[in-house]
């Protein structure tokens, strides 16, 4: 788990959206992000890669939370609210079954207000 937490400081991607890690524990991960005016689209939403990419970072930490290396296979996003300039963003990833060589987890991304905005269905590859 600490080599996890040192990797993810270290994550460029994530220091460019400004995604901020709460928490990560066995198999489950939050983490947030403050829309700003450069994440919104053609009608002043959030734009949803952002949001997508805010999904994607709690399930990378999610899945590689459990003591060895998971690659993402499929994400199924479906955008349910949308959000706005001043809003923050969470997403939290859940693992929630898995095989011998996929697991899958369970993905949500609400405001601050806990509406949902989002959820994901995601699967990942066990590297053995």
């Amino acid at each position: 788990m600490e080599n996890l937490k040192e990797m993810v400081e270290e994550e460029m991607f994530r220091k460019f959206l400004n995604i901020e890690v709460v928490e990560i524990k066995n198999g489950f991960s939050k983490v947030k992000l403050d829309i700003t005016q450069q994440m919104t689209n053609i009608y002043g939403f959030t734009h949803g890669g952002v949001i997508f990419s805010l999904a994607d970072e709690a399930f990378e930490l999610a899945c590689n939370s459990r003591g060895f290396v998971e690659f993402g296979l499929n994400v199924n996003i479906a955008y349910t609210r949308g959000s706005k300039v001043g809003d923050t963003l969470y997403a939290e990833a859940r693992f929630i079954s898995e095989s011998k060589t996929i697991s899958t987890y369970e993905i949500k991304i609400f405001n601050q207000h806990n509406d949902i905005i989002a959820s994901c269905q995601a699967m990942a590859y066990k590297r053995k």
